[in-house]
């Protein structure tokens, strides 16, 4: 007896491979493959690593955030969830937008205005322009994700 209960079946079954299944890589947007893949996942991790440290940062500083800024809880849980909330919203639109104008000329801008809007959360003198800041943070992890 026969491991299979269709033997011929089984050896001559091929997936159906045509040119919406065939794998291939490509900058979204472009249509032609990456020049340097490395560079691409670099920007990529560099990107994750940005969030990763921001959120580490705000995290560590909550206590003195409260002491040299004031506010209640309630300030402090907009510091965190405002940066969150903009990011969450925009997030499916940012994502169209890579599509569009391809993954490159959406994440340099979004990685610039992200750096700006760090330096504005340093300098912040007061809770409401540090959540703003934060805000503004959010908006431009988008095109980075």
């Amino acid at each position: 007896m026969h491991p299979h209960p269709h033997p011929r079946l089984h050896s001559r079954w091929q997936p159906p491979i045509g040119p919406l299944l065939e794998p291939k890589i490509t900058l979204l947007g472009s249509g032609t493959p990456p020049a340097r893949p490395g560079a691409a996942l670099a920007a990529a991790l560099l990107g994750f690593f940005v969030i990763t440290l921001d959120a580490l940062v705000v995290n560590v500083a909550l206590p003195s955030i409260r002491a040299d800024l004031g506010g209640g809880i309630v300030g402090l849980q907009w510091v965190l969830d405002g940066y969150t909330l903009m990011l969450a919203a925009l997030l499916l639109s940012a994502g169209s937008l890579s599509d569009r104008v391809g993954a490159r000329r959406a994440f340099a801008p979004g990685l610039a205005v992200f750096v700006a809007a760090s330096a504005a959360c340093g300098l912040a003198g007061s809770l409401p322009v540090l959540i703003a800041a934060r805000l503004v943070q959010g908006r431009a992890q988008g095109p980075q994700r």
